[in-house]
């Protein structure tokens, strides 16, 4: 073989090398969101806050609230990505108001949690996980309803998928398939989301570390066992109205669309708080469909 063409092939692979090098890095700038200040607090809402840490991994925060002596229901509230618990925070004041204990999580790499390397639903999922599992060990006798924005609905969908300690689930603007909702948001920012998801999901794939059948949310819908919620804003431009139709689908149930809503300020909406603070009591039926039964 000539210098020249052993030149060539080693000149090709060096650019190949750094190629994936630089795709890498990319694909993991989508898993470092942009941490934001806490907008809201309890105090902001009228509520007197417990502050707590859940250790692990790393070092998550939450606000405690309500009736921490002896709850028979205790609400967990999940915010979404690249957001902070000041989202669901809104809803805790009606749900207090009933005698529940309400627990406002920030995921690791948001709110007052501390970073990972990086953040993926199987992060969030993880951190849902652990979250349920040291508040049933400190309230073993109350019920958990765990209300989830977004990606925190599908983080908590796949926690209860699992079997986690968890006995009723409302989602809120939640994605059916999390590849799907990147690629429109892309697609939505003018970004070629098609052609980005299909390379960065490869890449995903390996830093995430687990097959993505087990991360859908869609695909492990069947799999979910409690009584659900899926509330869904009409004007989503993350998460479109159809990912929530698809997702209701596929628990077995329908979408209940809330109109002329965004996808974040659908949590200011007292309609939803009302239909949220239903369902904990357990006054929404929405019993689950168990295939084959």
């Amino acid at each position: 073989m000539s210098p020249l063409v052993i030149g060539t092939v080693i000149g090709t692979i060096i650019v190949i090398v750094l190629l994936g090098i630089a795709l890498d890095r990319a694909s993991l700038r989508f898993l470092r969101p942009v941490r934001r200040e806490i907008s809201r607090t309890p105090q902001d809402v009228g509520l007197v806050a417990e502050e707590t840490t859940i250790d692990g991994e790393v070092k998550l925060r939450a606000w405690m609230m309500g009736n921490l002596e002896s709850p028979s229901t205790l609400v967990l509230l999940v915010h979404g990505w690249g957001t902070n618990s000041s989202g669901p925070l809104q809803l805790a004041p009606s749900l207090v108001a009933e005698g529940h204990a309400v627990v406002a999580l920030d995921v690791r790499g948001h709110g007052r949690s501390d970073s990972g390397d990086f953040v993926s639903l199987r992060h969030f999922r993880d951190d849902v996980s652990r979250t349920v599992e040291v508040l049933k060990r400190r309230f073993p006798d109350a019920k958990i309803v765990v209300v989830g924005h977004s990606m925190g609905g599908a983080a908590a969908l796949l926690v209860s998928a699992d079997g986690g300690p968890i006995d009723r689930l409302a989602m809120i603007a939640a994605p059916y398939d999390i590849y799907d909702a990147t690629r429109i948001w892309l697609a939505q920012r003018k970004l070629p989301g098609g052609p980005v998801i299909a390379v960065f999901r490869l890449l995903w794939r390996r830093r995430i570390g687990v097959p993505y059948d087990r991360i859908h949310p869609g695909g492990r819908a069947a799999d979910v066992r409690i009584p659900f919620l899926v509330v869904q804003p009409d004007g989503d431009r993350q998460v479109p109205i159809r990912e929530g139709q698809r997702l209701a689908k596929a628990l077995g149930g329908e979408a209940h669309i809330i109109e002329n809503s965004g996808h974040s300020d659908v949590l200011a909406r007292p309609e939803v708080h009302a239909m949220i603070a239903r369902f904990v009591r357990g006054q929404i039926p929405t019993d689950p469909v168990v295939p084959n039964a």
